[in-house]
């Protein structure tokens, strides 16, 4: 089972990992929901999915 202190250093790894692989993305975080972030914020959804649209 993972420690918190794991779960916060695979939250800080894994955008640096995926970067180094993929170009051109934009990662973006909120401290403001959980799980369902469609739920919680969905207008943080509505705009990354319009500016991928852009």
């Amino acid at each position: 089972m993972y420690g918190s202190s794991d779960l916060k250093s695979l939250k800080n790894i894994l955008p640096t990992t995926l970067g180094a692989d993929v170009t051109n993305f934009t990662h973006i975080t909120t401290e403001n929901s959980g799980h369902y972030i469609q739920v919680e914020e969905p207008q943080l959804v509505l705009d990354a999915i319009t500016t991928l649209l852009d």
